[in-house]
């Protein structure tokens, strides 16, 4: 997470709606050299199976990538997403 040191632009607490209504609150959001990365913080695990967790949270992913780009102003590359998972 060193990336955030040499950021063009941060966000955090990035508050958005979806198109279809959806509600959500980005943790960070990092945009460097037009690469954007999303870190989501999470502590309700739904198991401990990776796949049920990366299937769980996809969805919510797709809109946070969305509004990640608008954000940057919606040229910028989707670079990577990072879930750090707390229990």
């Amino acid at each position: 997470m060193l990336e955030i040191l040499h950021a063009d632009k941060i966000a955090t607490e990035l508050n958005f709606y979806s198109s279809n209504g959806y509600h959500g609150i980005i943790d960070l959001v990092i945009e460097k050299d037009s690469n954007l990365t999303i870190y989501d913080f999470k502590s309700d695990i739904p198991g401990d199976n990776f796949t049920e967790l990366q299937a769980h949270y996809k969805k919510q992913l797709k809109y946070y990538e969305d509004a990640a780009k608008e954000f940057s102003g919606g040229n910028n590359i989707f670079a990577s997403e990072c879930i750090y998972l707390f229990k």
